[in-house]
C-alpha cells in the first residue's frame, strides 16, 4: 500500500465534492485523493467539524495532515466527519498517527468509525508512527468519523490524532494480499497441478505477492485467473517481477504472460519489479496470469510474482483547477490557471472573452476589463492523460475552480471532437463603481467632492465615461480641459478613461 498511493495519484483523480443541501454528492465512478497540500479543507468539504475543538490542517516539513485540537484539555472531544456516496462498493484508505494514552487499557483514545461501527480505537498501543489503514466500504451513503477523546488523566506525549493521505475509492477494487492469503475481494481460480501461493516478495512497499507454483519444473505451466465487471471503461494495473528467462537475442524461454479475455497482452522473460497497466472496456472481463516453462535450465528465481492489483474506472468525472482570478474592473485578464497535480488531464488552452452587442470577442493579455455593458467569461480546454492508459471524459464532468462549482456554466461545458473537454465560466458583468482599489489604474481628478465642474489630469482628447452606483453610464464625452457634472444628482460616481478609473462624489 505504501507504494500504491503515489501510483494511484496518476491513475485516479482527486475531486472536490459538490455541496447540495448539506450533502456531498458524486456522479458515479469517481475517486478522491486528499493530501491537504492546500493548507485547508477546500480539497474536500467537511460534513461536520467539532464546534468546540475543530480539526485543523497543519504543515510540518514536507508533511500536510489534519489533526485534532483538544490536546491538553481534560474530558474533551475533537471530531471530524465526512459523508460520501459510493455508487458501488469500494475502499477507504488513510494514514494515521495515534498519540493517545494507554496500551492495554486505553485512556485518551483515537477512534475511527464507518457508519457508526468502530473500526479501530488506539491510545499509545501502535507506537505513534504513521500507519496505513484500508477498509472495505459498502455501496450507498457512508459516514467516516475520526475522533480524539480525552479523559481526566494527565496529557500523554504528543496528545492528538493525526490523519493524512485520505483516499476514497468508489467502484474500484484493490488486492494487496497482505492478509497472507488471496483475500475476499476477488474469486480466483487456481492452477490444479501447480497452484500459485502467497509469499513475501522481498520489497517493503509490496511485501506480499502471489507467486507461480511451477519453479524448477520443465515443460510446465502455472496459471491463475479471476473475473471482474467494470461499470465504465476501466483500467487494470498490477506490480510484477518477472523471473523467467530471456535469451541474448531477446527471445523469451521461460515466460511470464498476462491475458485479458484470452488475448495475451504481456509476454516477459527476466524483468525486475515494475508497474503494468491496461485499458479495458465496460463489462465483464477475465484476467489470467501465467508462468510457462520450457525444457531449458532454470533461471534465477524461476517464477512470476504479482502484487498490488488495482481495478478502477478510467473515466474522468471531475476537472479541478487552482489559481483562478475573477475579473475586476480596470484589471488585465489573468490567464494563469493549473489543474490539481493529481488530476488526470492537462490544460491545453485558456481564453477570456468579452460578449456584447451580439458579438463575442477574444481578449488579449494587454486588454483590460472596462466595458460595463458587456459580459466577460473564461473558457478552458483540457485534454485527458494518455499514460499509463488513455483516459476519457464523462459527457457531463463536474468542474471546480478553487473548490467552487458555482462559477461554472455547466450547460455550456462539453466533450470536444478531439476528446478534450471545454469548460466555460458563468458571465461576469462588472460595475466600475465597485472596482477594487488595488486593481485600479487611477486618474487624478479634482475637486472631490465636486459640484459643477470636475478636472482630470492627462486625459485631453480622450473619451471620458461617467457611471452611477448602479453601473449605468450617465455621461460620456471627449475631454477638453474640464467635465461638466452640474446636471448629475448627488451621489458616488466612477470616471473611466481607457481602463483607468477614479471615484468621485457629486454634491
Amino acid at each position: 500500500m505504501k507504494r500504491l498511493l503515489p501510483f494511484m495519484i496518476t491513475v485516479i483523480m482527486l475531486i472536490v465534492a459538490q455541496i447540495a443541501k448539506g450533502q456531498i454528492l458524486y456522479p458515479s465512478y469517481s475517486s478522491v485523493y486528499i493530501d491537504f497540500t492546500t493548507g485547508d479543507f477546500t480539497q474536500f468539504p467537511v460534513e461536520d467539524n467539532s464546534s468546540t475543538y475543530a480539526w485543523e490542517v497543519v504543515h510540518v516539513g514536507n508533511d500536510y495532515y489534519m489533526k485534532s485540537t483538544n490536546e491538553g484539555v481534560a474530558n474533551s472531544s475533537s471530531y471530524i466527519l465526512y459523508r460520501v456516496y459510493y455508487p458501488y462498493s469500494g475502499y477507504l484508505s488513510f494514514k494515521a498517527k495515534c498519540l493517545g494514552e494507554g496500551t492495554t487499557e486505553l485512556y485518551d483514545k483515537c477512534r475511527f468509525s464507518i457508519n457508526d461501527g468502530v473500526k479501530f480505537e488506539h491510545g499509545a498501543d501502535v507506537g505513534g508512527d504513521w500507519v496505513t489503514y484500508t477498509f472495505r466500504v459498502p455501496s450507498g451513503w457512508n459516514r467516516f468519523f475520526w475522533e480524539y477523546s480525552k479523559d481526566s488523566s494527565v496529557n500523554p506525549a504528543g496528545d492528538g490524532f493525526y490523519v493524512k493521505d485520505m483516499a476514497f475509492y468508489p467502484d474500484m477494487t484493490f488486492v494487496d494480499f497482505e492478509t497472507g492469503d488471496f483475500g475476499s475481494e476477488l474469486t480466483f481460480t487456481n492452477d490444479a497441478t501447480h497452484p500459485w501461493t502467497i509469499g513475501f516478495g522481498g520489497l517493503d512497499y509490496a511485501p506480499y505477492n502471489m507467486i507461480s507454483g511451477n519453479s524448477g519444473i520443465a515443460n510446465s505451466t502455472s496459471s491463475i485467473l479471476t473475473s471482474y465487471r467494470f461499470n465504465t471503461d476501466g483500467v487494470i494495473s498490477f506490480y510484477a517481477k518477472c523471473m523467467g528467462e530471456t535469451g541474448s537475442s531477446g527471445s523469451v524461454f521461460d515466460a511470464c504472460n498476462f491475458y485479458i479475455d484470452d488475448e495475451r497482452v504481456m509476454h516477459e522473460g527476466a524483468v525486475g519489479y515494475q508497474d503494468y497497466a491496461f485499458a479495458v472496456s465496460e463489462g465483464n472481463h477475465t484476467f489470467k496470469w501465467e508462468y510457462s516453462k520450457d525444457s531449458s535450465v532454470d533461471p534465477t528465481g524461476d517464477c512470476f510474482s504479482v502484487a498490488d492489483m488495482f481495478f478502477a474506472s478510467r473515466q474522468v468525472s471531475y476537472v479541478c483547477f487552482t489559481g483562478f482570478t475573477a475579473p475586476e474592473w480596470g484589471a488585465h485578464p489573468d490567464f494563469e490557471l493549473s489543474t490539481l497535480a493529481y488530476s488526470r488531464c492537462h490544460i491545453e488552452e485558456i481564453k477570456w472573452h468579452r460578449e456584447g452587442g451580439g458579438n463575442d470577442y477574444e481578449m488579449h493579455p494587454n486588454e483590460v476589463f472596462d466595458h460595463p455593458e458587456d459580459d466577460y467569461y473564461m473558457t478552458v480546454k483540457v485534454m485527458p492523460f494518455s499514460n499509463p492508459v488513455n483516459f476519457v471524459f464523462h459527457t457531463s464532468a463536474y468542474c471546480y475552480f478553487d473548490g467552487d462549482n458555482g462559477i461554472v456554466d455547466s450547460p455550456n461545458c462539453h466533450v470536444t471532437d478531439d476528446g478534450g473537454y471545454l469548460i466555460r465560466t458563468k458571465p461576469y458583468r462588472l460595475d466600475p463603481t465597485n472596482a477594487a482599489e488595488h486593481t485600479m489604474k487611477t486618474i487624478a481628478c479634482w475637486p472631490n467632492p465636486a459640484r459643477e465642474t470636475l478636472y482630470l489630469e492627462g486625459v485631453d482628447g480622450e473619451t471620458v465615461s461617467v457611471y452611477d452606483n448602479t453601473g449605468r453610464m450617465v455621461l460620456q464625452e471627449i475631454y477638453n480641459g474640464k467635465l461638466n457634472v452640474n446636471d448629475l444628482v448627488p451621489g458616488v460616481y466612477a470616471v473611466t478613461v481607457a481602463g483607468r478609473v477614479m471615484k468621485f462624489v457629486k454634491e
